[in-house]
């Protein structure tokens, strides 16, 4: 009776091990085709985890705590910087009085004043995204004027890069923002 069960526990995994040779063979391209995948996602996930990371400074624990761009930590930083820049050009020569001084005032205001049109307009995604690209370009444009500056001698090493890595926080939490504009829009009523 043993050698019957044997022998038929021999056939059935023999039927097992040809069934699994037989899955191996048709799913092996499969895999082949999706591995490359896998390593691209985790490329993907290296190079986007410091803004994920930086996500979580852009509101409140609570969102319902928002209620005006003024409570987004991004426009409160980027205020604040703004405010700096018109402090220290004060000191700016006169004869830069209408080129450099105003250029760094302004493009430093308007990433602020993106923010805020970006959230009135939050109602509409694509919209809400269009302004947070301005905003970004006016940050772009505000670390411009912040090098002629330095380069002007009208701030010193230190100050420059005090201002340069505050802007590089803010633009990781513009990219953050529009990369996931929905965390931020109402649907369209």
């Amino acid at each position: 009776m043993s050698y019957r069960i044997s022998s038929l526990l021999i056939a059935h995994h023999s039927s097992l091990t040809t069934h699994h040779s037989s899955l191996t063979a048709h799913y092996s391209p499969l895999i082949a085709h999706y591995s490359p995948l896998t390593s691209h996602h985790s490329l993907l996930t290296a190079h986007y985890s410091p803004l994920i990371a930086h996500y979580s400074l852009l509101k409140p624990k609570n969102m319902s705590q928002i209620n005006s761009y003024r409570d987004l930590i991004v426009y409160q930083k980027a205020y604040k910087l703004a405010m700096e820049i018109f402090e220290i050009t004060k000191a700016f020569p006169k004869e830069e009085r209408y080129s450099l001084t105003d250029q760094i005032r302004r493009s430093s205001r308007s990433v602020t004043s993106n923010i805020g049109e970006a959230w009135a307009k939050k109602i509409y995604l694509k919209k809400f995204v269009s302004k947070l690209s301005d905003s970004l370009a006016e940050e772009f444009e505000t670390e411009v004027w912040l090098d002629y500056s330095r380069a002007c001698g009208y701030i010193d090493e230190t100050k420059h890069e005090h201002f340069m890595e505050d802007y590089d926080e803010v633009r990781k939490m513009l990219i953050s923002m529009m990369t996931n504009p929905e965390k931020f829009c109402r649907k369209k009523v």
